[in-house]
């Protein structure tokens, strides 16, 4: 299936996905704080809370180009850009992970250890038999969890070494992970892959519990869309993007239907800053990061 792969640009021109089962949009759109635009097929913003500043991966070039041309920006909390190739040389860099001073990258088929305050690259981990690593994300215990898509796997980094943590098309081709407590949260893009990277069953939120790889659904019966991005939201929701239909997601409880928000087409992986209500969207197919407030 790797072979056949095609970017995720050229999904602009498909049709937004669209299910039966996935909920209409219902409240008002998001208020748009900021836009920083400029990047190129900017794909997950992490927001570093120690430095009061913004990550933001851009792939430029295909989402499975191994072309060096990758790059992180740093910009500031009002959307500034203190640096655009920030660090540079990169393939394809997606999902985004921040502990202490590390930053973690997924960089297609390898992990990559950042030292923040110089932006050297400190060590670099190949994942074995990585196909599209994707998201990052880390434990409370500093684990970072890699997820690779298309091998329907997520990796760990533990104690220096990167390892096949789970394999399972459970899993539903994943994307976006977070870590919270005792589990991870996988933003899964749906069933049935095809060749053009359309699913013919849209992905949902599962959940896999740290002690025994346990996978079940998050939420039962409720196919959401392409899932890529999830976290939460500083309380006891849950925020989560539609890639292909431009969908953000708000559970306040798992129990009750989401709010949902129109987005552009290409929304991406997403971080959450909850004292200012603030949410990071990079937009690919806009080459932008906006900034979006919940109501």
């Amino acid at each position: 299936m790797h072979a056949r792969l095609i970017s995720l640009l050229a999904l602009a021109a498909l049709p937004a996905l669209a299910s039966a089962e996935t909920a209409t949009p219902t409240q008002p759109a998001l208020q748009n704080v900021w836009t920083a635009s400029g990047f190129d097929q900017p794909e997950s913003a992490i927001y570093d809370r120690k430095r009061h500043q913004i990550l933001l991966s851009s792939m430029n070039g295909g989402a499975d180009a191994a072309n060096g041309l990758g790059y992180i920006s740093v910009l500031t909390e009002d959307g500034d850009i203190v640096k655009k190739h920030w660090v540079q040389g990169l393939n394809a860099p997606k999902g985004l992970g921040v502990y202490g001073d590390h930053l973690y990258v997924a960089d297609l088929t390898r992990v990559l250890d950042i030292d923040i305050p110089t932006g050297k690259v400190l060590h670099t981990y190949d994942a074995p038999e990585a196909k599209f690593l994707n998201d990052v994300t880390v434990a409370d215990n500093g684990d970072v969890y890699i997820s690779d898509l298309l091998a329907q796997r997520i990796y760990r980094l533990h104690q220096g070494a990167l390892e096949i943590w789970l394999s399972s098309a459970e899993l539903n081709f994943p994307n976006g992970l977070w870590a919270q407590r005792d589990r991870l949260l996988v933003a899964a893009w749906g069933q049935d892959l095809q060749a053009d990277f359309s699913t013919r069953i849209p992905g949902r939120l599962k959940q896999v519990q740290l002690s025994d790889k346990r996978i079940s659904d998050l939420i039962d019966d409720q196919p959401l869309g392409n899932l890529d991005g999830v976290t939460d939201d500083g309380a006891s929701g849950l925020l989560a993007t539609d890639f292909m239909r431009g969908r953000l997601f708000h559970f306040n409880s798992l129990n009750t239907a989401p709010a949902e928000f129109e987005l552009p087409p290409g929304s991406a992986d997403l971080d959450y800053i909850p004292e200012q209500k603030l949410v990071l969207m990079p937009l690919m197919w806009k080459g932008e990061l906006a900034a979006y407030r919940l109501p």
